[in-house]
Order: C-alpha cells, then structure tokens, then sequence
C-alpha cells in the first residue's frame, strides 16, 4: 500500500471521529441500512 493512501485513510479516518467526539451524536454518523447496502454490495460482487 501507497503511503499517500495509508495517510489519506488514517487522516479521513481521524477527522470522522473527531467531529463525533467533539460533540456530534453518534447515531447521526451511523445509518444502518446504508451500511447494509454497502456490505452486502461489496460482498456479492466478490
């Protein structure tokens, strides 16, 4: 893996959890069934 993209992962990553740590609700982060959506998207198409 690039370190350019192990950065820019680990970088998106970080700024997601700050805003939910610095006082934004989890739950508004957090949407099941898109999550679904995803997953299971990603795991058919393999």
């Amino acid at each position: 893996m690039d370190l350019a993209t192990l950065v820019g992962l680990l970088g998106a990553f970080g700024i997601v959890v700050a805003a939910m740590v610095t006082g934004g609700d989890v739950g508004t982060f957090v949407n099941v069934p898109s999550l679904l959506i995803v997953m299971g998207g990603s795991l058919l198409l393999c």
